[in-house]
């Protein structure tokens, strides 16, 4: 192609010159003698360099400053343009780094064309064309670097890394695992793994690959037999992995355990001596030599005994001067008897000690005689303080005793409000009778046995034995709708401050039941504080600790509560009376069932929850009430009853489940003369007998929960089956057998408490076919 040689020529080529401005590349057209004559704007940009700059430099110019990919100087005689006119070859993807003017660094590929003019063989003059590949040069640095630090971490771990393909051959393998095995890396290259596994365990190393064909990964042991024929004990992970050139193997990551296990079981051996050692020896220990009456103990010694950590214990005596003076002579007895029983074995004496300070702390004794082959006599021991263990101990005798209490109150209330029920019904009666003369004996007779009633509830509470009707709840709610009266009820001598927490959590309880435990509390600070004073009650989320060390909380179990203090300035509890404030009829006042707290800890225990109390006598007392924090979606009441007219009762069968005489002839009665039909049956089993012969329809079961044979339970279970729209109504003075959990009764199901009216009863047996005729939409 014939180019023309001049400058001039070459800018005046305005065809030329388009095109060369429209490429994205730059372009660059040198002479014979690699002098620049031409550059569009795409060089100028990628250079640094504007094209007045790069006219007539030659490529030799050493003011270019490239250099080659590994940092050495780039000649202008080896520049692919000189390159290219000397050997009339184009040159293709030459990497060079430029150094721009500015300092930055460019790297480029370059491609050159020679130029020939007709006829000749040697180039006139050479195209250069080069593209910007800083990115992805920058790219493969990366990658090469990443590799490089892979590859260090795999050779360096002290783990084997093993990669196979599905046939067993090994793919790769780093220097730890060919130690592992015995041999070199370049065996373990051309090695396949069936080499280092035993005939015994091939079937097993096959069904492991074909799991990791299946992409399935595992940790597991295995056994390696190693090139000297020993075995390697090794805990392996492995997962599938897909080669570069696309096929599926296995990555194993190889750990040498044989030193763990060993490891394994010096430590289990340890542990075993240090669990005799600390059964013998226990926390702090001490030595007493019977030869020269001398002493020592631990630094633990002296702290359980108050005394400083460098205070000499140098005889028997400081140590006897330490015990309690109500506990010396029966210590010292013991001490003598075993020393002359002279059988050398095991002791334990557990005693209390003073402090200096007057702290009184419980501790345990334990140790033993060892003679000497000098025949020099010492006892070791070791010093445990218990005072702790001993607190939580009187604390579970105090629970059980209230527990066995709770268990004696429940069976004398369900009695009592069969008794209390029958008498309600018989005054019920005799009222309508209108017997002159007597009216005013009856209702003193059902004032009674109101009361009467209202005892027996609060005997339920404290034994757990009541049924609650579970809502969810804002303890502040309660208290901000009981405040008006609190403060009636504290009177004006006691100054009623309420400070309520934010953000309180919700719970789940009865709500007339939670009023019923404030009121009381807030009634027993108010009777401790004859002249007056401050009365606080507060509010605040609650999480114990794990290690449950405050004295306040110990033994409620983890997790989250709701707490409720109310805290008075009066006379205080002594000491001898603070562990019988929650037993029933216990009262250190003149007036009053002394029923309050104890029907208090009775709906705080059956919530889930625990009540704790604190007081000094003269300073005042602390209840603090925790409530299990409710953690579901809120629950939606169920929907009022659709009401029943009386006369529907004339169309409506009862069957009355009783196996008291007394109270099933009286109920009978009364639902007879409320205009029911009714069936009386004495037990289950005769109520199941009675509905077979029955060819009419029973609408609603009456029956007492706690029965000779057949409980209520099982009786409607067995009902429900020949008689499924039978209703089911349950009643009992003692709820055990019918409470799903906590006093919350099942969905669904109905109760009504003994002792209970005539009246009431009947209500509820209309509410219940309320339910049932809004169900069918009648």
């Amino acid at each position: 192609m014939e180019i023309p040689t001049d400058r001039a020529g070459y800018e005046g080529e305005a065809r030329y010159a388009s095109v060369v401005r429209a490429m994205a590349e730059g372009v660059v057209v040198q002479d014979a003698d690699a002098v620049i004559l031409a550059c569009n704007e795409a060089a100028e940009q990628l250079l640094g360099l504007t094209a007045d700059q790069m006219m007539g430099r030659s490529s030799l110019d050493p003011r270019w400053r490239s250099i080659h990919e590994d940092g050495s100087p780039f000649p202008g005689d080896t520049h692919p343009v000189p390159m290219t006119l000397r050997t009339g070859q184009a040159l293709r993807d030459v990497v060079m780094g430029v150094h721009k003017p500015d300092g930055t660094l460019t790297w480029i590929s370059i491609n050159t064309e020679p130029l020939f003019r007709a006829g000749e063989a040697k180039p006139f003059a050479a195209v250069c064309t080069f593209g910007d590949i800083t990115r992805r040069k920058r790219a493969e640095d990366e990658l090469r670097r990443s590799e490089e630090r892979y590859r260090r971490i795999v050779e360096t771990t002290l783990e084997g890394v093993w990669m196979i393909d599905l046939a067993g051959n090994t793919t790769f393998a780093n220097h730890r695992m060919a130690e592992m095995l015995g041999c070199t890396p370049e065996e373990l290259a051309r090695s396949s793994v069936w080499e280092f596994i035993d005939d015994a365990d091939r079937a097993i190393v096959t069904e492991r690959l074909v799991a990791r064909a299946r992409g399935i990964g595992e940790i597991h042991d295995f056994r390696f037999r190693r090139k000297d024929g020993t075995h390697l004990e090794a805990s392996m992970a492995t997962s599938l992995i897909t080669m570069p050139d696309g096929v599926a193997g296995a990555l194993a990551m190889v750990r040498d355990v044989a030193a763990e296990r060993r490891l394994e079981t010096e430590l289990r051996e340890s542990k075993q001596r240090l669990e005799l050692a600390l059964d013998v020896g226990q926390m702090g220990t001490w030595e007493w030599n019977l030869d020269t009456n001398t002493a020592n103990g631990s630094p633990l010694v002296r702290e359980i005994l108050g005394l400083p950590a460098d205070a000499p214990l140098a005889s028997p005596g400081e140590f006897w001067a330490s015990v309690h003076p109500d506990d010396l002579p029966g210590l010292r007895a013991s001490s003598a008897a075993y020393l002359e029983s002279g059988t050398g074995g095991r002791f334990v004496n557990t005693f209390r000690v003073v402090r200096p300070d007057g702290a009184i702390r419980w501790v345990r004794s334990a140790g033993g005689l060892i003679a000497s082959p000098t025949g020099e006599r010492r006892i070791l021991g070791t010093l445990v303080d218990v005072t702790e263990s001993r607190a939580l101990e009187e604390q579970l005798r105090h629970a059980q005793q209230l527990e066995s209490i709770g268990r004696l109150a429940g069976g004398v209330a369900h009695d009592f409000n069969n008794l209390l029920t029958a008498i309600l019904a018989s005054v019920t009666f005799a009222e309508r009778e209108r017997a002159p003369g007597i009216a005013e004996e009856l209702r003193t007779i059902r004032t009674a046995a109101e009361r009467g009633a209202e005892l027996t509830h609060q005997l339920l509470a404290f034994a757990r034995k009541q049924v609650m009707q579970l809502v969810d709840l804002d303890l502040n709610e309660i208290i901000r709708n009981l405040a008006g009266v609190l403060r009636r009820l504290v009177g004006e001598d006691i100054t009623l401050e309420i400070k309520l927490a934010g953000d309180l959590w919700p719970i789940r309880a009865s709500a007339s039941q939670l009023e019923q435990v404030i009121v009381n509390l807030t009634v027993n600070a108010r009777d401790a504080m004859p002249r007056g004073g401050p009365l606080r009650i507060t509010t605040s989320n609650f999480t114990p600790s794990v290690t449950g060390q405050d004295r306040e909380v110990a033994g409620i179990r983890p997790g989250d509560y709701v707490a409720l203090t109310v805290t008075d300035r009066g006379v205080g509890i002594d000491a001898q009376a603070l562990p019988h404030i929650f037993e029933p009829f216990y009262s250190t006042k003149h007036t009053g069932t002394g029923l309050g707290l104890a029907s208090s800890y009775g709906i705080v225990k059956q919530l889930g929850g625990h009540i704790r109390v604190h007081s000094d006598v003269g300073v005042g007392t602390t209840f603090t009430v925790y409530l299990p924090r409710e953690r579901h979606a809120a629950r939606p009441a169920d929907p009022a009853p659709r009401p029943v007219e009386v006369a529907r009762r004339a169309t409506t069968t009862v069957l009355l489940v009783e196996d008291d005489d007394l109270l099933r002839r009286v109920v009978a009665r009364g639902l007879g003369e409320a205009g029911y039909r009714v069936l009386v049956s004495a037990n289950g089993e005769e109520a199941l007998a009675l509905a077979a012969r029955h060819d009419g329809a029973i609408d609603v079961l009456i029956t007492d929960v706690i029965m000779p044979g057949l409980s209520g339970r099982e009786l409607a279970a067995q009902f429900g089956t020949a008689r499924p729209t039978t209703k089911v109504l349950y009643t009992s003075g003692y709820t055990d057998q019918i409470i799903a959990r906590h006093g919350v009764l099942d969905p669904g199901q109905q109760f009504v408490a003994k002792p209970y009216t005539l009246e009431a009863l009947a209500a509820r047996i209309d509410e219940i076919l309320g339910q049932a005729a809004a169900a069918a939409g009648g």
